[in-house]
């Protein structure tokens, strides 16, 4: 913004002194006949165009200087001198921020510069702070940039301990890279060596297995390692099962998979041709061998209640390390906030002793900061009474939850966050509609924690699939799949 009203200023002054004397020396040229309008009009016209003009000069001075930056950066990066690269670049920045540069040509040429300079440090084998996080930021705004996505995701650090942040720029670049078959790849392996089944995911994992022409085999075993081991037997898992199987046919627990796809999957267009390629493989099996695979992998998916460790249980094992992670961090946080307090204190107090204007900017500053305050706090009293006026007669009543389904080893997943109070504000919205729903977390490890949102049980896996196809109809949910039970 404050670049736009530098070049918008600068060129309206250009203009106006252009335009005005332009039209003074028309008028003495050839006298004023026609009036005062016409003299107003011809005056507006030249001021616009000279204030036009003024923009593409300008414009056309910041590209070529640019463009200069350019070769000059590229030709010292070529010879080694990578810290006059840099100093070139800095300067480019420097040029871009200026007021010869317009709104529009700085919308045009800004990813231009960024991606070059993205590309400079991603080229370094030795990089900064400073350096990582310039690029993070270029994929925050260009997550489409598949080479620099594709590098980060090699180089990023994305395992338990991940920064958040980090975890969903990854998130970001998947989304907007979807036909992107080495972005699926490092995706895919990012989201397998967390274990994760959520939504985002199984997105990824289905793209990479059916739009990839080539996919690596330990990336294929481990995925379909992964769905046997959450005893998945739907359309996601289908596929997973057949890929591996031909690529480690002695692997029994993916014929098994297969067995439990065929008994539970409803054939339907999409799937019709993977549904004949496992009947195709399980063929050369006898009936009675494919239905003790089938109880095999059932019986093997049934959620045990002794697996689930108990609070106190969990307490001991997370309390201790939160507690070192928690007193660890505020320690640092603790010296890094007095040393920044103490610096400001010390520049605040010199310059509040040698000069009376700061000491009058500091008294205006604290008088509106106080203004503010008492206006906000005015206006959002005003809206919380106004909100809360609703008398007691009129305001709804909550609707009761309905009890959860006594039996049933399929529930539908609706969907899943990374912050427990959305799960649970969304549960509970599901259950004012009625809906029988509830929440609970999948921990992965003490920094990988996902929270759930499902609704029912049920005894069949069709019927729980009818019963999620109706409510995303209803548009009361996005998207879902169907799970095994799992107590809350």
């Amino acid at each position: 913004m404050v670049h736009a009203l530098k070049n918008i200023t600068i060129r309206l002054w250009i203009a106006l002194a252009a335009g005005g004397l332009a039209t003074l020396g028309l008028l003495a040229l050839f006298g004023s006949p026609l009036g005062a309008a016409l003299n107003l009009s011809v005056a507006l016209v030249l001021i616009t165009l000279a204030f036009v003009g003024c923009g593409w000069l300008f414009n056309r001075i910041a590209a070529q200087r640019l463009q200069d930056c350019y070769r000059e950066a590229a030709s010292r990066e070529r010879t080694a001198r990578i810290g006059e690269a840099a100093e070139t670049f800095r300067r480019a920045v420097v040029l871009f921020d200026s007021f010869l540069v317009s709104p529009m040509f700085r919308r045009r040429a800004g990813r231009d510069l960024a991606g070059r300079i993205a590309r400079f440090h991603i080229a370094r084998s030795v990089r900064n702070p400073d350096s990582e996080n310039f690029v993070t930021s270029y994929l925050w705004a260009h997550p489409d940039d598949g080479e620099v996505a594709e590098y980060w995701l090699q180089h990023a650090r994305l395992g338990d301990r991940a920064d958040p942040d980090h975890l969903a720029l990854a998130d970001r670049i998947a989304a907007a890279q979807t036909q992107n078959p080495a972005i699926l790849s490092l995706m895919a392996q990012t989201y397998l060596a967390r274990n994760r089944t959520d939504y985002t995911a199984l997105q990824i994992y289905k793209k990479l297995l059916r739009e990839s022409g080539h996919i690596q085999a330990k990336v294929l075993l481990r995925l379909a390692d992964l769905f046997v081991q959450e005893g998945r037997a739907d359309d996601w898992a289908l596929e997973a099962y057949l890929k591996a199987v031909r690529r480690a046919p002695d692997r029994t627990e993916y014929l098994q998979g297969l067995a439990a796809c065929l008994r539970q999957i409803r054939t339907t267009e999409r799937n019709e041709s993977l549904v004949e390629e496992a009947g195709q493989v399980l063929g050369a099996f006898d009936a009675d061998t494919i239905r003790r695979w089938q109880d095999l992998f059932s019986r093997a998916a049934t959620p045990s209640a002794s697996e689930e460790p108990s609070l106190t249980e969990r307490l001991l094992l997370t309390v201790p390390g939160l507690l070192r992670r928690g007193s660890r961090v505020a320690a640092e946080n603790t010296v890094t906030a007095a040393a920044i307090a103490a610096r400001w204190g010390r520049h605040i107090g010199k310059s509040w002793k040698e000069s009376a204007r700061t000491r009058q900017t500091a008294r205006w500053a604290a008088v509106s900061v106080f203004a503010a305050v008492v206006f906000i706090s005015g206006i959002r009293t005003i809206i919380y009474i106004s909100e809360t006026k609703e008398s007691p007669e009129s305001a709804p009543s909550p609707a009761k939850t309905p009890p959860i389904t006594a039996s049933g080893r399929y529930t539908v997943q609706v969907a899943s966050f990374r912050n427990r109070p959305q799960a649970i504000g969304f549960s509970d919205r599901l259950q004012k509609m009625g809906l029988q729903a509830y929440w609970g977390e999948s921990r992965i490890t003490d920094d990988n924690i996902w929270y759930y949102v499902r609704i029912s049980r049920f005894e069949g896996k069709l019927e729980a699939k009818e019963f999620g196809e109706n409510l995303k109809s209803k548009g009361i949910i996005d998207d879902f799949y169907v799970a095994n039970y799992k107590a809350p």
